[in-house]
């Protein structure tokens, strides 16, 4: 996805006002300086090869807690981790970790970065950074490049723009990514997000970008990066998402993200790339174990979707990602844009997972069922809710799967 604007709405735009208009996607990114201290970092905790293999890595082991091994980084992660969460949760955080929960999942995105305020509390308290691994995501990406391709959008006559929206419609509509039985809303406004990316896709595709884009864009990234580690109050992360939400496979192709992530490790900002994706799952899983680039991913995985997951994360396990699942229980649980949710989804998660306990935590055994998931992201606000969702590690049920 590399071209070069023709628009004349670009041309004429100055580097202030493209800067605005990139901004307007990711308002929030923090633009302090790194905070990186190179001269305590562990640099034996850094390496600049893509999936490389290492060795194992061990983090707030506790015997009654199960682990697997996070691909080729080695990491070995709880089989259950804890995702977004706000300074009101800290106290079940802090019970977690003491039960041997080791990865905690966040966003620039969440709750505006309050949710990575909320771990950077607990990293400051003595020796803590070193018993978690922590995981976050640049969350401005995909809305810097809506934003250009809005701004490109807003220089066209109606006649051309008409053209481009059908060209990306027709394009969404013959890729079948939103076939029933393919496609699953997992929050709401998801049946948007391919829309949209699709006509940005469309946009670069015939215009390109403008002249300035790949500086701007890094320039957003460093600056997200720097952000989160100031309100994570660390000097790296373990692991680092871009996209954040991947919505088609071009996506990933940008060389801006392999220059990122090659500078980011040199640095010791980053240790391990991600993408996190909750549209097309299958396909950008695919592209991301065929580049070189991924280390893991995050990815939709439920009782929904199966049917088209299991070679995709067989592929990519074969070469080395390590793999979390999220929305497991998403997709069971919650009414989406009022649509309730479809009674053959519950129907068969309890013909898989037999038994009384509630929807959810027999989703999260479905999905630690197949070997090459090694977590499964888990819903947690309370310390019942905590005891509950622990008991489902180590659980073992012949599913038939990988």
């Amino acid at each position: 996805m590399r071209f070069i604007i023709k628009s004349n709405a670009m041309k004429k735009a100055s580097r202030r006002d493209f800067l605005r208009n990139s901004l307007a996607g990711g308002a929030a990114i923090a633009i302090t300086p790194a905070l990186i201290s190179k001269e305590t970092a562990d640099r034996s905790r850094f390496t600049n090869d893509f999936r490389s293999k290492r060795e194992d890595e061990w983090r707030n082991r506790v015997e009654s807690m199960h682990y697997r091994r996070f691909g080729n980084t080695g990491l070995m992660l709880s089989e259950l981790v804890m995702g977004t969460f706000g300074r009101n949760k800290i106290p079940v955080a802090r019970e977690a970790i003491e039960r041997g929960v080791n990865y905690f999942d966040v966003a620039q995105r969440y709750a505006r970065g309050r949710n990575e305020e909320a771990i950077g509390e607990i990293v400051s308290e003595a020796g803590m950074r070193d018993r978690i691994f922590i995981s976050t995501k640049i969350s401005a990406y995909l809305p810097t490049i809506d934003a250009l391709a809005k701004d490109v959008i807003n220089g066209l006559p109606s006649e051309k723009l008409h053209a481009i929206r059908k060209r990306s419609l027709k394009t969404l509509d013959n890729a079948g990514v939103q076939r029933t039985g393919y496609h699953f809303d997992l929050f709401p406004g998801h049946d948007q997000e391919l829309p949209e990316g699709y006509l940005t896709s469309q946009i670069v595709r015939e215009f390109g970008h403008h002249p300035n884009f790949k500086n701007e864009l890094r320039k957003k990234m460093d600056q997200a990066v720097d952000g989160s580690l100031r309100r994570l109050k660390t000097d790296y992360v373990d692991v680092l998402h871009c996209p954040h939400g991947a919505r088609l496979p071009e996506e990933l192709e940008e060389p801006t993200i392999r220059e990122f992530y090659e500078d980011a490790k040199k640095s010791g900002k980053v240790r391990f790339a991600g993408v996190s994706v909750h549209s097309d799952v299958p396909s950008i899983l695919n592209r991301a174990a065929e580049l070189s680039y991924y280390d893991v991913a995050m990815v939709a995985y439920n009782i929904a979707n199966q049917g088209t997951m299991e070679l995709a994360i067989t592929r990519a396990a074969e070469q080395g990602m390590g793999l979390i699942a999220m929305k497991a229980a998403r997709a069971i649980n919650r009414e989406i844009d009022g649509r309730p949710v479809p009674s053959w989804r519950l129907d068969k998660l309890n013909q898989a997972i037999s038994g009384d306990e509630k929807a959810e935590l027999k989703a999260y055994v479905w999905a630690l069922q197949n070997s090459n998931i090694t977590s499964v992201i888990s819903h947690i606000d309370n310390s019942d809710m905590l005891r509950e969702n622990l008991a489902v590690c180590g659980r073992r049920v012949d599913l038939g799967i990988v």
